[in-house]
């Protein structure tokens, strides 16, 4: 473990290199799971309203159900 010290008139500064570049990667995978996460949501929201538009669903219904855009919804049609 590398740990470094510096001083400042009033402060004390000490940085852990493994402690925060663990903090690091474990942001960017939290990050990296809600994108994730996000994207999925959207595929569903997405296959979703091509279902309904198949059914014959009124475009201000599908966009209730689905909250996705008018614009976005005729994209797929």
């Amino acid at each position: 473990m590398s740990t470094k010290k510096e001083k400042n008139e009033e402060l004390e500064f000490t940085w852990d290199y493994d402690r925060d570049n663990e903090m690091l990667i474990n942001g960017m995978k939290a990050r990296a799971k809600e994108e994730g996460f996000n994207q999925g949501k959207k595929e569903q929201q997405m296959e979703m309203a091509k279902n309904l538009i198949k059914i014959d669903l009124p475009i201000d219904k599908i966009v209730e159900v689905t909250n996705l855009s008018k614009i976005q919804i005729q994209k797929l049609m």
